[in-house]
């Protein structure tokens, strides 16, 4: 794949993931006044276990699907065998976990069963969910298009609609119907890349095995990114769930924007891989581990800078106990965008299934102990610090498994000064800005300086991505002289 389409497809990632962004950010602020503490807590709560059995649904297909149509995605008849064995199997699977969502929520649903049932849509989104068919084929319009016209569409919804914790029903059906008529839209074009299935062909075994690998990691990474706030809530009150979620609320919104350029390149690494061409791969593993570590320490950097402002102005007074809460979290804008960067663009698609469940299954195994051992003492504390130490045991492992593969340390070389500019960002915005009143300006003032102390080390300072940018420039430059 040429240079000019990659940046075309992650320009197009980014443009979606921006506006992933910043819609939940318009809407999560009205929210948290609106509903409150515990509608929050109630909605996240309920759309944890939703979210789980539509990842069961799925059986890890959104981590493989991808690379088999990138692999076959020069043949179209090969293609369309690829795509329909995958997608009845995803079918089968969705069917099983549908049901046992139903029981769930109709024998434990209790108080929540309502809430359970608005969550339902989640679940049967699963069952339509090919986003990694157009991930394969590196049609990032389709995706961004369509997607972001649903989003849209449900801000408004919530704005129009929801005005007092009475609304939680039409809130939470507004977010699940949204995630259900997003996935029906990929359905639209489809017949454009694909021909019609031939049933005698049909051999779901053919990825089954595969999907069982990746779902019990699947589910593993759950037991640290989701299943967290079913602990809370299951140990403390939903209202704990409520102030939990928020902590977690902006940090994760910027993962999606930081991992954008993993996403990309996933299946441009998987056609490499089939091509044999080892070492294109490790020019695209260097460049986008430099410039993802720069966005994610700045990212988390900024993010811990600024809470304390942010917090109170964003989410409102009432949730003004979460500004530390936020600030350790953020440190995962750094840790896992680094992981994700070896598995999506080299453990996924040159298939080493053991590096990919090792650290997952470590992980899972670190955030269930220390969850259960901290929660019941500390409280969110212990939620808190068990996501940083589970992420962190993942992405360690990541790198210490693909060594044998890769020259880590030139891959990670130079890069270290961006956590040198991270220090100095946050030391020096959260100086400057201590005093100011918290509101709205000293907000922009916080973040004005997050960006103008970042630039301008990355000006002055000899870096990695400053000195790709002047070759660049050096060499447009020559071709405009000549």
């Amino acid at each position: 794949m040429s240079n000019k389409r990659i940046i075309k497809n992650y320009m197009y990632n980014i443009i979606y993931e921006t506006l992933i962004l910043i819609l939940p950010f318009l809407t999560a602020s009205y929210i948290s006044r609106v509903l409150g503490v515990d509608g929050i807590g109630e909605s996240d709560y309920t759309a944890s276990f939703a979210v789980v059995f539509s990842i069961v649904g799925k059986l890890g297909i959104d981590r493989y699907g991808s690379k088999h149509i990138a692999y076959k995605r020069d043949d179209k008849e090969k293609m369309t065998e690829t795509f329909f064995n995958i997608w009845f199997l995803q079918v089968i699977a969705t069917s099983v976990s549908t049901v046992l969502y139903l029981i769930y929520f109709l024998i434990f649903g209790n108080s929540l069963t309502l809430l359970f049932l608005l969550q339902f849509p989640i679940v049967l989104s699963a069952f339509l969910d090919i986003s990694w068919f157009y991930i394969g084929l590196e049609n990032f319009k389709k995706i961004v298009v369509r997607n972001t016209i649903i989003r849209v569409i449900s801000v408004i919804l919530i704005f129009t609609l929801v005005k007092s914790y009475d609304d939680l029903n039409k809130y939470i059906l507004i977010n699940s119907l949204a995630s259900f008529f997003g996935c029906i839209t990929y359905w639209i074009s489809l017949s454009k890349y694909i021909g019609k299935p031939n049933l005698s062909k049909v051999n779901i075994k053919l990825y089954l095995k595969e999907s069982l690998v990746y779902l019990l990691p699947q589910i593993c990474i759950q037991f640290y990114t989701v299943v967290d706030q079913i602990i809370v809530g299951y140990l403390t009150t939903y209202a704990d769930v409520g102030y939990y979620s928020q902590s977690l609320r902006v940090p994760k919104m910027s993962l999606a924007f930081i991992t954008s350029l993993s996403t990309v390149l996933m299946p441009t690494i998987a056609n490499l891989y089939e091509k044999n061409n080892i070492e294109s791969i490790g020019k695209y593993l260097k460049k986008s581990l430099e410039i993802t570590i720069c966005i994610g320490v700045f990212g988390a950097s900024s993010m811990a800078a600024v809470a304390n402002k942010f917090v109170p102005v964003f989410f409102g007074e009432k949730f003004i106990s979460i500004t530390p809460y936020m600030m350790t979290i953020s440190l995962i804008a750094i840790i896992i965008p680094i992981g994700l960067v070896f598995t999506n663009q080299f453990i996924i698609p040159t298939s080493k299934n053991k590096e990919y469940m090792i650290p997952i299954f470590s992980a899972a195994i670190v955030s269930l102990t220390l969850n259960f051992i901290l929660i019941p003492f500390v409280g969110i504390v212990g939620a808190v610090v068990t996501v940083v130490l589970a992420e962190v045991t993942s992405t360690l492992l990541k790198i210490i498994l693909v060594r044998k593969y890769l020259d880590i340390k030139m891959l990670f070389k130079g890069t270290y000064i961006y956590f040198l500019f991270g220090v100095i960002n946050f030391a020096f915005v959260n100086t400057s800005t201590y005093f100011l009143e918290t509101n709205f300006i000293s907000l922009i003032i916080s973040c004005f300086l997050c960006f103008a102390c970042f630039g301008t080390l990355m000006v002055i300072f000899k870096n990695p991505i400053r000195e790709e940018l002047y070759d660049i420039y050096n060499r447009w430059h020559s071709k405009v002289s000549i």
